[in-house]
């Protein structure tokens, strides 16, 4: 108890000295009356005690107590002022000699070691600029390489349900027009391996030209979509739901022409 009460004045002295005006209010104080604080320590030993209380009553009475506060406490305020000028001569000194003497003297030295504040500025705008750019390309292409994993998971749910190719071949009239449409035109006017080119390349998210008939006819009969990456070359498209059906019908359509042909 007692240790944490002598610790708690101490913390509170050195607080209370180590602030800039009181330390300076005390130096200022001492020179001021210096006279007195010497005469305190440096007494004759003819001197009694009542003798010195005579002396300091008699210092006091002959200067007032509140005229010399108030003249140590100006000296006090005009010395901090001065300091603080002095201490920002300094700092703009060192600045001066580290932002202005420093560089022109390696400059001179060494004139590969410095770099404009402009160009340095230009530079560090474009690398925040590509590597904004990238971030962006990076998260494109993440969420295009999600797009076609769900694509690819899609395709393979609608390729092992073996009762869609059977409804397909046990109810020919159930076949949309658009998937006849289609499949006619690939076979008689693109040539199978042709048309079996753009599905491999639409299914992997190659980019592709919508200049093509071909890409053309899958766009109107929404069979393919925009999957959202585009380039001077093209754009990658992805097979909607409806496409998935036909792609499906497509491939039985082959298998049975090969069965056919065996």
């Amino acid at each position: 108890m007692v240790k944490d009460t002598l610790n708690s004045m101490l913390d509170n002295i050195k607080e209370r000295t180590t602030n800039p005006f009181l330390g300076t209010f005390v130096i200022v104080w001492i020179v001021k009356n210096w006279k007195l604080v010497y005469s305190l320590f440096y007494f004759d030993s003819a001197f009694t005690l009542p003798k010195r209380l005579a002396y300091i009553e008699r210092y006091f009475n002959e200067k007032s107590f509140w005229c010399n506060m108030l003249v140590v406490v100006g000296f006090t305020i005009l010395v901090l002022v001065i300091t603080y000028i002095l201490l920002a001569l300094s700092r703009l000194l060192t600045e001066f000699y580290d932002k202005m003497v420093v560089p022109k003297i390696a400059k001179i030295t060494d004139k590969s070691s410095i770099v404009l504040k402009s160009k340095y500025n230009e530079l560090e705008e474009a690398f925040k600029l590509l590597e904004k750019r990238y971030e962006e390309e990076r998260l494109a292409k993440v969420a295009a390489q999600n797009e076609r994993d769900t694509s690819d998971t899609k395709l393979l749910e609608y390729m092992s349900k073996p009762s869609e190719s059977t409804e397909l071949e046990s109810i020919p009239s159930s076949v949309p027009a658009s998937f006849t449409r289609v499949s006619n035109k690939a076979r008689q006017t693109w040539t199978p391996e042709k048309f079996n080119n753009f599905l491999t390349n639409i299914t992997n998210g190659a980019l592709m030209n919508t200049s093509d008939e071909i890409m053309k006819v899958l766009l109107r009969e929404n069979f393919i979509t925009p999957a959202g990456r585009s380039a001077t070359t093209g754009k990658d498209y992805k097979l909607t739901d409806e496409g998935m059906a036909f792609l499906k019908y497509w491939n039985n359509m082959a298998d049975d022409t090969s069965n056919s042909g065996e």
